[in-house]
């Protein structure tokens, strides 16, 4: 669905992501939501964490995901 403006929404952004990812629509929308309950001046942070020396790591998965976890547990 877009917004009368023209612009794409929460959803259907997520959209091609989910697919990628091979996840379900509920299981998207429950990980959306978890994230937008982050303290919006805790995301810096992760977004930081997320992000490596080396940008060719951005495509290993399981790294991405291991460095926000890490700053998250602190």
């Amino acid at each position: 669905m877009k917004s009368p403006y023209g612009l794409a929404t929460a959803r259907t952004a997520i959209s091609p992501c989910r697919s990628y990812l091979g996840l379900k629509v509920a299981d998207a929308a429950t990980a959306r939501d978890w994230f937008r309950r982050i303290p919006t001046l805790a995301r810096p942070e992760l977004y930081a964490a997320a992000m490596p020396d080396d940008p060719a790591e951005l495509w290993e998965q399981a790294a991405t995901a291991d460095r926000p976890a890490a700053a998250w547990k602190g």
